[in-house]
């Protein structure tokens, strides 16, 4: 899918050029949007289904009961990434890199 959407950037005629004539790349915001798109492509099946044929995950633990991030309440998930964010288990003694 990522090839997809590059092949279609490449396709189009909004781009920039160097001082020689080539072009340019595409933006790291552009490609993160493209990685991002291919992502939400991906079926929570389908990455299930990899991981149990690469024997990450044994093929009888794969139910169709999990929940996916349509069955989330996004009310819910914020509360808990709040929660994550303002929790006191870092340490706080931590004075940065050596």
């Amino acid at each position: 899918h990522v090839r997809k959407l590059w092949e279609a950037w490449m396709a189009g005629e909004d781009h920039s050029y160097t001082k020689n004539g080539n072009l340019k790349r595409a933006s790291y915001g552009e490609v993160a949007r493209w990685v991002s798109e291919a992502w939400k492509a991906i079926s929570p099946d389908t990455i299930k289904l990899g991981f149990s044929q690469a024997d990450i995950i044994p093929s009888g633990s794969i139910e169709e009961s999990d929940p996916t991030e349509e069955d989330i309440d996004a009310a819910e998930l914020d509360e808990e990434l709040l929660q994550l964010f303002h929790s006191d288990s870092e340490c706080s003694e931590f004075e940065g890199f050596e």
